[in-house]
C-alpha cells in the first residue's frame, strides 16, 4: 500500500457483527466498535510519515486505521506505545480530519504504567501519538 510517499505493509482482521466488538489488527492496536452492523475487515498501517503536525507538535508514530465493516456509534482506539523514559510526560492521541485538514486531540486516557493510550471517535482515519 502506498501512503504519504512511502510503501507500508497493511494487516487486516475480520470485524464481526455485534455490539462492543473488539478487534486487534496488530499486537499494539485494539479497536473497539460500539456497534458493527455488517462485517468487514479492519486494517492498521504504521507509515513513517503522515500529515504535517502543527508547529511544536512532534508525532512519534502515525497509524492509518480503516475498516470496511459498517459501524455505528463510538469507536475506541487503544494503542500500546513505547515509553523510553520511566517518568515520561503525558502522551496524547490525535486524529487527522480530511474535511478540515487539521489534527484534533481525541485522548480519553493515558496510562504510563501500562504504556497505553486511548481515544474515542465516531470514524476512522489517520491517528498520531505525541
Amino acid at each position: 500500500m502506498y501512503f504519504w510517499g512511502k510503501f507500508v505493509e497493511a494487516r487486516e482482521v475480520l470485524t464481526r457483527v455485534g455490539e462492543d466488538v473488539a478487534v486487534l489488527p496488530t499486537d499494539d492496536v485494539t479497536i473497539v466498535f460500539e456497534k458493527v452492523l455488517s462485517e468487514g475487515y479492519t486494517t492498521v498501517d504504521k507509515p513513517a510519515a503522515g500529515p504535517e503536525p502543527p508547529s511544536g507538535m512532534d508525532i512519534i508514530q502515525y497509524y492509518n486505521i480503516r475498516t470496511t465493516a459498517k459501524t455505528r456509534g463510538k469507536i475506541e482506539v487503544r494503542i500500546i506505545i513505547e515509553c523510553d523514559v520511566p517518568h515520561e510526560r503525558e502522551r496524547r492521541l490525535w486524529q487527522w480530519s480530511e474535511r478540515t485538514k487539521q489534527w484534533g486531540d481525541i485522548t480519553k486516557y493515558f496510562n504510563l504504567k501500562y504504556h497505553l493510550i486511548a481515544g474515542e471517535t465516531d470514524h476512522l482515519s489517520i491517528f498520531g501519538v505525541t
